[in-house]
């Protein structure tokens, strides 16, 4: 097992060093939702034990194993073919292995790490969800028209809570909440309801959720953390991307808006996707 995670961290500094070499020699060329599903390589490099290429494969561990057993069944054959008259057994003594060795000080340390950060992340994504639902559900008819209008028309069936918060964010896999500040009004409130419902239609909540349990089983290992970190930024630009692109907002209101969320200094809560979270400066 520790094997395993090694051959992973280390195929994961390789492509992650690849998605970086990209990205600084193609910046310019690069539309921001092509730099974030260059992350995706990363995390399906996470996700693969072994490469096919690879001397540590299932392949070849089948292999070993089968011929081991054939070894195994062949001897006593060979042996009786010998000396069939024989009738006694000498039973064999296996050395008893004492001690703990270091793989397995290893394996347990990354056991323990794996469900110190799982529990961590639990306990701070039971929290946002109760966070949430202690939020004042949105009743005003004019919010509920306009982000109506908007669900229909990017194609979201799932039902989605409103309520009021101190910035737009959007959170909740299974029960998903859409949280919008009461000073919202007219384009500023219907660029904020597309980014957060383009977050929603995008999957982009789900794949961060998939982030982190990675980030929980390689905590060992920070070219992880910090390319979730840089993930994030890039899922927050395409996000932006994805919406002037629909032309369903004015430019100039969605950059002042997003200007001042990301001068503004909110909370934002672990499971969830805040507006103005890609970069200030960006």
């Amino acid at each position: 097992m520790i094997e395993v995670l090694w051959h992973i961290t280390v195929g994961s500094w390789v492509t992650a060093a690849a998605v970086i070499l990209l990205r600084l020699l193609f910046q310019k060329h690069l539309s921001a939702k092509s730099k974030y599903l260059l992350w995706l390589l990363l995390m399906l490099r996470l996700m693969l034990p072994v490469l096919p290429e690879s001397p540590v494969s299932v392949l070849n561990a089948k292999s070993g194993l089968t011929t081991a057993v054939a070894t195994e069944f062949q001897q006593p054959i060979q042996e009786t073919n010998i000396s069939a008259s024989s009738t006694v057994v000498h039973p064999t003594v296996v050395p008893v292995k004492s001690g703990v060795t270091a793989s397995e000080w290893l394996l347990g340390i990354w056991a323990v790490g794996v469900l110190v950060c799982g529990a961590s992340y639990g306990w701070m994504t039971i929290q946002t969800a109760h966070r949430l639902r202690s939020m004042e559900e949105i009743q005003s008819i004019g919010v509920k028209n306009r982000y109506e209008a908007i669900r229909q028309q990017l194609g979201i069936r799932r039902t989605i809570t409103l309520r009021y918060g101190d910035r737009a964010m959007i959170g909740g896999l299974l029960h998903p909440t859409l949280i919008l500040p009461r000073e919202l009004t007219g384009q500023r409130l219907k660029a904020a309801i597309t980014h957060e419902l383009m977050h929603e239609r995008s999957g982009d909540l789900w794949i961060a959720a998939w982030w982190r349990l990675l980030c929980c089983v390689y905590w060992f290992n920070p070219v992880v953390w910090l390319c979730f970190f840089w993930a994030r930024r890039d899922c927050e630009k395409a996000c932006d991307q994805r919406v002037l692109d629909s032309e369903s907002v004015s430019p100039a209101v969605y950059a002042a808006l997003l200007y001042e969320e990301a001068t503004m200094k909110r909370r934002s809560y672990v499971g969830t996707t805040a507006f103005g979270d890609g970069g200030l400066k960006a």
